[in-house]
């Protein structure tokens, strides 16, 4: 099962609420907080490096883009990553 647009977890692109935690894209994060490296090279190389760190990861369908699903992480689980 893939999370998208008009699901009731839904709250905008790459950002839902699951079980009452915010989960997001690596892309959709970076937006957010305002990190300057939001570059398609550099988000699957991290993806793959919060993945080999045992971080959950669910899948989703993003409102528009290139691909057909992507991945969104715990926000919580970002925000270790990153600082």
């Amino acid at each position: 099962m893939a999370y998208k647009k008009g699901d009731p977890e839904y709250r905008s692109n790459g950002h839902y609420v699951i079980d009452g935690e915010d989960w997001m894209s690596i892309w959709t994060y970076k937006k957010k907080v305002g990190h300057s490296d939001n570059t398609t090279a550099t988000n699957g190389r991290e993806a793959k490096e919060l993945l080999a760190l045992g971080k959950s990861a669910e899948k989703s369908e993003p409102d528009f883009g290139n691909y057909g699903t992507i991945l969104l992480y715990r926000k919580n689980d970002l925000n270790s990553f990153y600082n």
